[in-house]
């Protein structure tokens, strides 16, 4: 059995797609096996274009208590079924579809948001359903680098961890999640290059002093972007595309200090006025933190 993809540039190219019981296609289980188990054991997981099924039978391996599949393809469809799937008939771009689903532990977004016409539409409203999101990216045709999804990430979610796990053969693979890392967490990455931002009085000063093996950057130096580093504000992390890791802190301390330093009550507009100052976002090949101090 074969399926329909259009290609960017409108053709239509048939093909074998994923490996299942009985059936063999060109996605191999053993290539996607990047998901970190205890996201699964126990959770409700909602593939989006599912296709057969193969990682919603991945999903149930690693201890799923219930998988929901949505596909279009109608030959898929009857694949999934037939190897005793949940699979629901319905077109990501369709707008009434969101509003009818329920929230899940983790959505599965793999290799579909480059087909969509509106791949901003489908990945805001999915995200909205899940504390946890694997996003698989495309091959080269689809000319989205991984930049260019973290940008996409950043703009149109609100998940707090945004990490990049490695290719799947040329497909950039992520994990977004709501949940918090620990500082210790981050070490243990082992990041080159990492830039701390936030609003002046977040804390970001007091977070740089724990990465002691690292050059500290602050806004009274020039900023070298050779070596190992932290650069520790706003002004000496400009240039979030030159780093591995962006650390954003945000605190309620912050709201407190500007009140005390002007002796007079905190309000939107003096907050909005005094207490602006942002990095330069520029697209970058990072991982992203949220911090609460």
């Amino acid at each position: 059995m074969k399926t329909a993809f259009e290609q960017p540039d409108g053709r239509v190219k048939w093909k074998k797609y994923q490996d299942l019981p009985g059936f063999s296609g060109d996605r191999k289980l053993e290539d996607r096996q990047k998901f970190i188990e205890s996201d699964f054991k126990g959770k409700t997981v909602l593939d989006l274009g599912c296709w057969g099924g193969q990682m919603m039978l991945e999903s149930k391996r690693l201890g799923a208590k219930k998988v929901l599949g949505v596909e279009i393809d109608k030959d898929a469809i009857n694949i999934g079924r037939s190897l005793g799937l949940d699979i629901m008939v319905d077109d990501l771009e369709n707008p009434f579809l969101w509003k009818e689903l329920p929230r899940f532990d983790v959505i599965l977004c793999l290799a579909i948001l480059g087909n969509m016409k509106n791949q901003v539409a489908v990945l805001s409203n999915a995200s909205q359903l899940a504390d946890t999101m694997y996003v698989e990216g495309h091959g080269e045709q689809h000319k989205f680098s991984r930049s260019d999804w973290v940008n996409m990430f950043l703009t149109y979610t609100t998940y707090k961890t945004i990490e990049y796990l490695g290719n799947i053969t040329t497909r950039p693979f992520f994990r977004l999640s709501r949940e918090e890392k620990n500082l210790e967490y981050i070490k243990s990455k082992n990041y080159k290059r990492i830039a701390i931002i936030g609003k002046p009085g977040a804390g970001k000063t007091h977070y740089s002093k724990y990465f002691e093996n690292y050059k500290i950057i602050t806004d009274k130096e020039n900023v070298d972007f050779s070596g190992d580093m932290v650069v520790v504000d706003n002004h000496g992390a400009l240039k979030l595309s030159e780093y591995d890791c962006v650390i954003n802190i945000v605190s309620d301390k912050r709201l407190d200090n500007i009140s005390n330093r002007e002796n007079r009550p905190v309000d939107n507009q003096i907050i909005g006025f005094c207490d602006t100052v942002s990095p330069q976002y520029l697209k970058g090949n990072y991982d992203f933190y949220t911090i609460n101090n």
